[in-house]
């Protein structure tokens, strides 16, 4: 990747990103597939996913930057970004694919633990 979109001090808010993605997973998938739900960090932010997630996160904090205060963007305000937008475009065209699939391959695992989740809920009540 040609630019580093991330800062040091990001850090904290890509935690507290991970964490509210974590609480999400839980919320809204935990119990119709808790394997999916634990294992969100490793699906959303590390393997093929890795560099791509925290340099979209990290695009979008410079783009807060960037933006912040103006309710119209101006073609000047763009061209200044375009370095940052070019470089998150470059390394998306190259990452994509990669995190997809890893993606992919998570829910459709989801999706064959669904039925045996569904049979031991059955059992249960």
């Amino acid at each position: 990747m040609s630019a580093d979109l991330c800062k040091k001090k990001d850090n904290k808010k890509i935690n507290a990103i991970r964490a509210t993605v974590r609480v999400g997973a839980s919320t809204f998938i935990g119990a119709s597939c808790p394997a999916l739900s634990d294992s969100i960090d490793d699906v959303l932010f590390k393997g093929k996913c890795q560099l791509l997630a925290k340099q979209a996160m990290c695009y979008g904090f410079r783009a807060e930057e960037h933006y912040a205060g103006s309710e119209v963007v101006s073609y000047g305000q763009l061209a200044g970004d375009i370095d940052n937008i070019a470089a998150l475009g470059k390394l998306t065209c190259s990452k994509a694919a990669g995190c997809f699939n890893q993606i992919a391959k998570a829910v459709k695992e989801m999706r064959q633990e669904q039925p045996r989740l569904r049979e031991r809920y059955h059992r249960s009540r």
